[in-house]
């Protein structure tokens, strides 16, 4: 090779050197890319995380709720259902003393007759509970059946605790007359210390409000826990509780929080909210938390992740640029190598093309007798996929290309085959034809190259010749049977014609000799039509067909009308609407009178050949033709012989024809897209079915 191509090499500006440089750019990039992908990703993340917890503990928190005020239900409607059946007020106080009624964690169970009269108390001091606002004995007058009502928290007297009065209505079953209310006060401080003990750290807030009247009746944070403040009006936090129809999570911005919920809560942070509302009341629980402090995790993870890109960024890019200086000094190196590198690699993926087109198969064996090449050829005649292919011994692919078939008399046996491949001598090349001793099975032609130079390695070539051995065995039986079929008649004429040259025939006679030549002539010239009408019919395939609609309903009547009037015993059963198909008339008649005349050939003169015309349910879109006689039928080894060029069934001897018919009917069928069926039983008769695609309305 000339050292030109080096040298006009070396002439270009080495533009290449700069790439590692812009690769570490890329590489930067990537890394910030990536970084803000990841980022990205665990923001989200973090904040679904975020997002499950507080929906956790608002669930914990509202199921604790729930079970309170299942608890107070169920002491006001015992208390309520004892006033109702005595029709006084219980020694409540003596009650909770002696401890057969348990109010924890109740602070006070009271109740009020219809008036607002304290008639019982648990409580031992003479101030009576305040009821609450006086349209409370209205509102349990009008709740029917009686339901728990969840009043707001109010203050006690004289800077008393606050209290929330939980109430109930006191119905009498008899009459359903209004009795009372029994109020169960409940201390805020008892829910503030179950939020408490939710672990939601210096930024939490738990807040459990109406949703009808937006009224705090529970709060803990660490900036107060008392209750009793109004979510106003246009406030963040009360749009999205009168928002939601059902449990969600959503985020509150700062001033939602800060002067509108609470005054003791200056932060003005923004929280995000759990809010699960207690089924079967007004109430919501709402759990937050500060978005700083949730995230701090992420927000950690972030700054390290920076950290750690920044100082990979500087380390690819210091590197970077002592490789583009060291990597100049290359260049002219790298561009010779880069110029035989890719003669080379052109040239192998020629090779490589060509042996993977190969239409034959190839196995390139190495010294150890191991496949180290092939091609999808190979693999297809075996039937081994490319990966078990290569890599395997001779004998392993010995096995898969005779997979204990038994070798045809003169076929190569595997035996053979694998002594060759065995041979370490490079000797003259082996030829070979495998051919398996079975009704269908494939046939190959194999070729084995030794290798030259002592490598001891081997090329086998592996073609499939099965269609071209069926072809010519094909060819041969049709050139002897067309042979033996005109040898009959044109043995006929010459002997008749010896006859009238010798001048030995009566002059009476020879009328009879001159009918018997004409006939064998015309024997010879259907024979011949026939063979030229199959001929046609195989060459021109479906591209060149006359096409129409044809009725096969009226061709079918003509057909046997006009041909086989005569013989009285073929029957047509055909509707009288057309069926019609989309082909060549003159061929699909060709195929009814044959099969007419096959049936009536092979069945007694007093038998009935019934031909039928329909459309079958299980295929509305088929016209079928079926021709059936009570004839001498055929085995089951005739039957698959049936269609074949110039056979005959020939039990009784007197068989007539050439049998071309149901060879030429089976071609009709096929250039016209359709099926053809055959059954037939020793001594019952044959029925054949044809059906062709019906022609669109």
């Amino acid at each position: 090779m000339s050292l030109e191509i080096y040298r006009q090499a070396l002439a270009s500006p080495h533009r290449s050197a700069r790439h590692p440089f812009w690769s570490g750019v890329v590489i930067v990039v990537g890394i910030w890319a990536a970084l803000g992908a990841w980022a990205l990703w665990d923001r989200a993340t973090e904040m679904r995380h975020v997002h499950a917890s507080l929906a956790r503990v608002a669930a914990m928190l509202g199921e604790q709720a729930e079970r309170t005020l299942a608890e107070a239900d169920h002491v006001a409607s015992l208390i309520g259902g004892t006033v109702a059946e005595r029709g006084r007020a219980p020694p409540l106080a003596h009650w909770a003393r002696s401890g057969t009624l348990v109010i924890e964690p109740f602070s006070e169970v009271s109740v009020f007759d219809r008036a607002g009269t304290l008639r019982a108390s648990t409580s031992a001091s003479l101030a009576p509970p305040d009821p609450g606002d006086p349209q409370l004995f209205d509102l349990h007058r009008q709740r029917l059946p009686p339901a728990l009502y969840v009043g707001v928290p109010l203050p006690g007297r004289i800077g008393g605790p606050w209290s929330i009065q939980l109430s109930k209505g006191i119905v009498s079953r008899a009459t359903g007359r209004f009795l009372g209310v029994v109020v169960v006060s409940l201390d805020p401080g008892y829910l503030s210390q179950a939020y408490a003990r939710a672990g939601l750290g210096a930024s939490g807030a738990v807040l459990l409000a109406g949703t009808d009247d937006y009224v705090v009746r529970a709060r803990w944070s660490e900036q107060g826990r008392q209750p009793g403040q109004v979510l106003m009006p246009g406030s963040a936090l009360r749009r999205a509780l009168a928002a939601t129809g059902e449990s969600q999570v959503t985020s509150i911005g700062a001033g939602g929080v800060r002067d509108r919920v609470a005054a003791g809560t200056p932060d003005g942070a923004e929280r995000i909210y759990a809010i699960r509302r207690l089924p079967g009341y007004d109430l919501a629980l709402l759990v937050g938390v500060s978005r700083r402090a949730a995230m701090a995790s992420y927000h950690d993870r972030l700054c390290a992740a920076f950290g750690i890109a920044a100082l990979v960024t500087v380390l690819v890019l210091f590197f970077q640029v002592r490789q583009l200086a060291a990597l100049r000094a290359l260049a002219a190196l790298a561009d010779r190598e880069r110029v035989v590198r890719d003669i080379l690699a052109e040239k192998k993926q020629h090779l490589r093309g060509l042996f993977l087109a190969m239409p034959d198969g190839v196995a390139v064996f190495g010294a150890d007798r191991v496949i180290d090449e092939t091609n999808t050829a190979l693999c297809e005649l075996l039937g081994v996929s490319l990966q078990r292919l290569r890599g395997a011994t001779q004998r392993e692919f010995v096995h898969w290309l005779y997979r204990g078939r038994q070798p045809a008399r003169q076929a190569c046996r595997a035996e053979q085959l694998l002594a060759e491949l065995d041979r370490a001598q490079a000797g003259a090349e082996f030829a070979g034809i495998i051919e398996f001793d079975m009704a269908v099975s494939p046939a190959y032609e194999v070729r084995i190259v030794h290798a030259g130079g002592g490598g001891g390695g081997l090329v086998l070539v592996l073609r499939d010749i099965t269609s071209q051995l069926r072809h010519d065995r094909m060819k041969s039986h049709f050139v002897s049977a067309a042979a033996h079929e005109l040898k009959a008649p044109v043995a006929g004429i010459a002997g008749y014609a010896e006859l009238l040259g010798a001048d030995v025939v009566p002059p009476e006679r020879r009328r009879g000799i001159y009918h018997a030549i004409h006939a064998r002539a015309r024997q010879l010239n259907d024979l011949l039509s026939d063979m030229l009408d199959l001929a046609r019919i195989e060459a021109r395939s479906s591209g060149a067909l006359e096409r129409q609609r044809v009725d096969m309903a009226a061709l079918v009547r003509d057909v046997v009308a006009g041909d086989f009037a005569e013989h009285g015993r073929v029957r047509v059963s055909a509707p009288q609407a057309p069926l019609c198909v989309l082909g060549d008339r003159v061929q699909l008649t060709q195929a009814v009178r044959n099969l007419v005349e096959n049936a009536l050939k092979y069945s007694d003169g007093k038998d009935e050949v019934i031909v039928t015309v329909w459309t079958p349910q299980q295929e509305p879109d088929k016209v079928s033709v079926r021709v059936e006689d009570r004839g001498i039928g055929m085995t089951k080894e005739e039957a698959g012989m049936a269609f074949d060029n110039f056979y005959r069934a020939n039990r009784r001897g007197n068989a007539k024809g050439n049998g071309l018919g149901l060879a030429i009917v089976r071609e009709i069928v096929a250039v016209h897209q359709g099926q053809i069926a055959l059954s037939s039983e020793i001594g019952k008769g044959t029925v054949i079915t044809l059906s062709l695609p019906a022609a669109a309305a």
